[in-house]
C-alpha cells in the first residue's frame, strides 16, 4: 500500500518505444518495490459537441510479456490491464505528481497477461462511463493499472524478492503510427445547423 498510495518518483513522457505495466516485489511479502502506471491521451473534439457515441474501445499492441525471478500470477484476471480516467497536470508531458491521478471507475479491462500475444492488438472495450469520459470537444484523458493495483489485491500470486511481471506495450513516441495505443470510437455525427434566409415576394 506504500508504494500504491505513494507520490511519483519517476516519470517520462517520450519513452522511445514501450511502456510497461509492471509490479516488482520487495524482500518483504505483500510490498511492492515497484509499480508503474499508464496514460492515454487523445484528441477527440474533430467529433463534435452533437455527436451520439455508441460504443469506443482503446487498443494498445503488445510488445512483451515477461514475469521473471520467481514472480508469477499471469494466469490471474488480476495480471489484466484496466482502463480508467485519468487527470495530468499537463496534456503534452507527464509528471511525477500524476502518478496519483488516476480514476476509481473501472472503464474496461484487457484479458489476463497468459492471453496476450506479442505484435497483436489488445482491444479493451469501454462501458457506458468510459463512453463518458470521451470529450467530444477537446482531450479525451484515459489511464491504465494492473489489476492487481487497481484491485488493491495480491490474489493468486506467488511471492518473490525481485520478482516482476510486466507486459510491455508500444507508445505513441514509436516511428510511425501502426503501433500506437487508438481509440476507436463508433458514433452518429450531430445534426448541422442550417440558416436559410427567405425573401418575401
Amino acid at each position: 500500500d506504500n508504494v500504491r498510495a505513494a507520490a511519483g518518483s519517476t516519470s517520462d513522457s517520450t519513452e522511445a518505444t514501450t511502456t510497461g505495466f509492471n509490479i516488482q516485489a520487495s524482500a518483504t511479502t505483500n510490498q511492492y518495490a515497484l509499480n508503474r502506471r499508464n496514460f492515454y491521451l487523445f484528441d477527440t473534439s474533430s467529433l463534435g459537441g452533437g455527436a451520439t457515441i455508441s460504443a469506443a474501445t482503446l487498443s494498445l499492441m503488445t510488445n512483451d510479456i515477461t514475469s521473471y525471478n520467481g514472480l508469477s500470477g499471469a494466469a490471474s484476471d488480476n495480471s489484466a490491464i484496466v482502463i480508467v480516467a485519468s487527470t495530468p497536470a499537463s496534456t503534452s508531458s507527464i509528471a511525477n505528481a500524476d502518478y496519483a491521478q488516476l480514476g476509481a471507475t473501472d472503464f474496461g479491462r484487457s484479458p489476463r497477461q497468459n492471453l496476450f500475444s506479442t505484435e497483436v492488438y489488445a482491444d479493451i472495450t469501454l462501458s457506458a462511463a468510459g463512453i463518458t469520459n470521451i470529450s467530444k470537444t477537446g482531450i479525451s484523458k484515459f489511464g491504465s493499472a494492473v489489476a492487481w493495483d487497481f484491485d488493491n489485491t495480491l490474489t493468486v500470486i506467488t511471492w518473490a524478492n525481485a520478482g516482476q511481471q510486466a507486459i510491455l506495450t508500444y507508445n505513441a513516441d514509436t516511428a510511425g503510427t501502426t503501433k500506437d495505443p487508438k481509440l476507436t470510437i463508433t458514433y452518429i455525427p450531430g445534426a448541422k445547423s442550417i440558416t436559410a434566409l427567405l425573401l418575401g415576394v
